[in-house]
Order: structure tokens, then sequence, then C-alpha cells
């Protein structure tokens, strides 16, 4: 079966793989299991650099953006640009989520949903209900977004974003149905 975007829907045994936290415990897949507030200033800004190698955003304002945005608001620079990437490949040349051409921007694909016929028409919905008419504004505010409905419940991690398996503090409204993406790719696409 597919879903929208032309993807294939995860197969019962894909998702209890990508669901097993052992098989991600190697030098590249245990970063999903880093908690996203934490160390917040070793993530400097090279490193955020290094991590958009082969897209527009290299050698651009944006890896100071992201820095200083992940440091101002206590989240790690390097989930945010690993987001970034997921999402949108940090394609600002051609991805119409973040290229600027309709005044808006979504870099994290906030409100771009699977099951839309036109998913960035929807993400860019968003963004122009919240006023992210420049890169800084976008970023910023997605970060905002993330940590008012992901990272302050407890969905500290890639890894918890994407399977909400704990409620460690209580306050999420249900268990195991708040995912940021439907991706059970992302959070090993992520840490890499």
């Amino acid at each position: 079966e597919y879903n929208a975007g032309g993807f294939v829907l995860a197969s019962k045994a894909a998702v209890a793989y990508t669901m097993d936290p052992r098989n991600f415990l190697n030098e590249q897949g245990v970063f999903q299991f880093r908690a996203v507030t934490e160390n917040v200033g070793s993530d400097t800004q090279a490193a955020v650099n290094e991590a958009m190698t082969y897209t527009p955003m290299k050698d651009t304002h944006y890896a100071a953006t992201i820095t200083n945005v992940g440091n101002s608001q206590g989240v790690s620079p390097m989930f945010i640009v690993s987001r970034i990437r997921q999402e949108t490949s940090c394609d600002i040349i051609n991805n119409n989520s973040i290229c600027g051409e309709t005044g808006y921007y979504n870099f994290f694909n906030i409100g771009a949903y699977d099951h839309a016929t036109d998913s960035v028409f929807y993400g860019l919905q968003m963004a122009k209900l919240k006023g992210w008419n420049t890169p800084e504004k976008a970023i910023s505010g997605g970060v905002d977004w993330m940590k008012a409905n992901y990272i302050n419940y407890g969905q500290e991690t890639v890894y918890f974003q994407k399977f909400d398996v704990t409620n460690h503090k209580g306050n999420a409204t249900t268990i195991l149905s708040w995912q940021y993406m439907t991706n059970i790719n992302a959070p090993t696409g992520e840490a890499k």
C-alpha cells in the first residue's frame, strides 16, 4: 500500500526493527537517543556548518543562525540542523518549503501532513499563520513549536519524537500516538 507522496506504508516487521533501540547502538545510530536539551553549548557553529555538507546551506549564514537559535532556546543546534536536513534536505534553492518564493519559510515541514494532497502548501499555510516570513523567524519559531509540542512533553530525543513510547513526565496526552513524522527511518537518518 502507498501513502500520500508515493511512500510505501511500513510493514509490522519494519516498524518492530526501527523501534528496537538495540539495532542502533552503533557510532551513528546512537545519536537518535541524545537528549536535544543537553550539552547544547558543545554543538559548535563549525559542526553545524559541516552537517550541511553537500547542500546549498553549507558555508552560508545558516550555520550561525541555527547555532544562535539553539543556544538561545536551549536546544541542540545539531538537532536543529539534522531535523532541517531530514525534512528539507537543506535545499534553499529548490525546496518550496524553504526557498522563499512564497514569502514564507517552513524549515521543519510543520503542518505538511502526509495525508495532504499538497503537503508543502499546508506547511506554508502554517508558516503564514505563524508569521514565518524570514528564515530566522521560521527556524526560531519552528524550534519553539517543537519545544511546546514535543520536547516539553518528555519527547526529548529524536527517537522519542518518532516513537512516543514513554510518558516519564506524566503529562503526555496519549502515549504511543504523538509522533513528529511518519517516516520510520527518520531517527536513523537524523542520527547520521
